[in-house]
């Protein structure tokens, strides 16, 4: 993946939405944002589904690269996917101070949810000991 050109060091807070992750566009769109962001704190990111796209990307990923501030994530309308679940991965292997990562979902049972992305999850390396993951209570919509 190449490098970004433009680099937003004052960012604190960066908020996606309507993200398809399952578009390889999409997905390295948001790599390569939160690449020109260093500095974030927080990370937004509200993602939908389209089954249609829904496969496995194959990216090299550089976890060499270091977040040394992002210390929350949110994730919203999370399904499970593949390609969420490799975010995820992502973002609990270079983010060093990482508190907390909370999965919200919408229409989902957030038990069964929980359960089928749990093992996956617990299998990934994380940069951060302290990082938690917290399953929310699904909203309505």
């Amino acid at each position: 993946m190449r490098s970004p050109s433009v680099t937003f060091n004052h960012l604190n807070e960066l908020c996606l939405s309507d993200l398809n992750l399952s578009k390889f566009a999409h997905f390295r769109y948001l790599l390569s944002m939160i690449k020109c962001c260093p500095y974030i704190k927080k990370l937004d990111i509200s993602v939908i589904q389209d089954s249609k796209y829904a496969r496995q990307h194959i990216l090299d990923f550089d976890y060499n690269y270091k977040l040394d501030h992002l210390y929350e994530v949110n994730i919203e309308h999370i399904t499970g996917s593949s390609a969420e679940l490799k975010l995820v991965e992502y973002l609990l292997a270079i983010s060093v101070v990482l508190k907390n990562v909370f999965f919200k979902s919408v229409n989902c049972d957030t038990t069964e949810l929980q359960l089928k992305m749990s093992k996956t999850l617990m299998e990934f390396p994380r940069a951060s000991p302290k990082a938690r993951l917290l399953f929310l209570e699904n909203e309505e919509q």
